[in-house]
């Protein structure tokens, strides 16, 4: 099995990457935009409580990974499940495991020619990226993650997930049609407005996320008590990292409507207005990222509060449009 890897700076989410990079090795090329849809990235917003907004970005990409796999003729199967990944990142005794237990299952994978997920174990600044393992250099696992353009990059683990892909294509171009990817589309939407898009205790999605966001921001501290670094400089990552997946959905969705029915064109029109007004919000803040950024004012940090409660009460209506039968 090939892996064909594509990506650019404006590329962030690393699962979305990797996917394309698994479809293109095996001749099925799609659009880093339709991707990112179609997984539920464009659409999703995380809270994750006690952790750095930086990291916001990185958790429950994966939740739709499996469904929008099997549409595109990807098998997955899972080495390391979802809901087993909870809480190992702060366990001292899951490295020895991963190394003694699953690195040689990935091994075995790539002896019988199939590539491997994995999301975390890449060198920095990556770690907490997904990548494609496909390759034993040197002994040691190596693969692709972003951010190295493409060069082969040494593995070294842990992963808190890992996916083989047993199997890729062939599928039938005709049957990803922008019908099915717009429902696809939608139900993400809805699922992590609701919060049922992840069942991982401390994660929130959606209006729960938008209202822990705007929590955190709450009070005077001005270092992240996730990382210790400048509260607005983090918060501003977080920023960063929503306006892009708001600017893709828009890209796609905008080259989706026509060829949707005309009774469901507006509602996709009106998802597209919805993610460039969030992105227009945020966009002013999504600059903070160094320790001197004039954002750390406690000024800097009401806009952010304001811009982020417009921006939820942006998706609210949108959500609610989406969830209408008219």
């Amino acid at each position: 099995m090939q892996l064909q890897w594509i990506e650019s700076a404006e590329h962030t989410e690393s699962l979305a990457v990797c996917l394309r990079a698994v479809l293109a090795g095996q001749g099925c090329e799609r659009t880093y935009a339709e991707l990112v849809a179609a997984l539920g990235l464009g659409s999703l917003i995380v809270a994750v409580a006690g952790e750095c907004p930086a990291q916001w970005a990185l958790q429950a990409r994966d939740a739709g990974l499996r469904e929008t796999s099997e549409l595109y003729g990807v098998r997955l199967r899972e080495l390391h499940p979802t809901e087993a990944a909870e809480g190992l990142a702060q366990s001292a005794e899951f490295a020895g495991h991963f190394r003694d237990s699953y690195v040689p299952l990935i091994r075995r994978a790539l002896e019988h020619e199939q590539l491997v997920l994995a999301w975390q174990g890449w060198p920095a600044p990556q770690t907490g990226q997904w990548g494609v393992i496909d390759r034993v250099e040197h002994g040691k696992l190596a693969g692709c993650t972003i951010g190295f353009d493409g060069r082969p990059t040494p593995f070294h683990g842990p992963a808190l997930q890992v996916f083989v892909v047993e199997k890729c294509g062939p599928v039938d171009p005709d049957s990803i049609t922008s019908a099915v990817l717009w429902s696809r589309v939608a139900r993400a939407a809805a699922a992590q407005w609701s919060g049922q898009w992840t069942s991982a205790v401390q994660t929130h999605t959606g209006d729960a996320a938008y209202g822990a966001w705007i929590a955190a921001l709450s009070g005077d501290a001005t270092l992240c008590a996730g990382c210790g670094r400048p509260l607005l400089r983090c918060h501003g990552r977080a920023a960063g990292a929503l306006v892009s997946a708001r600017l893709w959905a828009a890209e796609w969705l905008c080259e989706v409507a026509a060829r949707l029915d005309p009774a469901v064109r507006p509602k996709a029109e009106g998802w597209a207005a919805a993610c460039r007004s969030v992105a227009e919000r945020l966009a002013p803040f999504a600059a903070a990222e160094s320790d001197s950024s004039p954002s750390s004012s406690p000024l800097g940090r009401a806009d952010l509060r304001q811009a982020i409660a417009e921006a939820r009460s942006v998706e609210t209506s949108a959500i609610a449009a989406l969830a209408s039968r008219t």
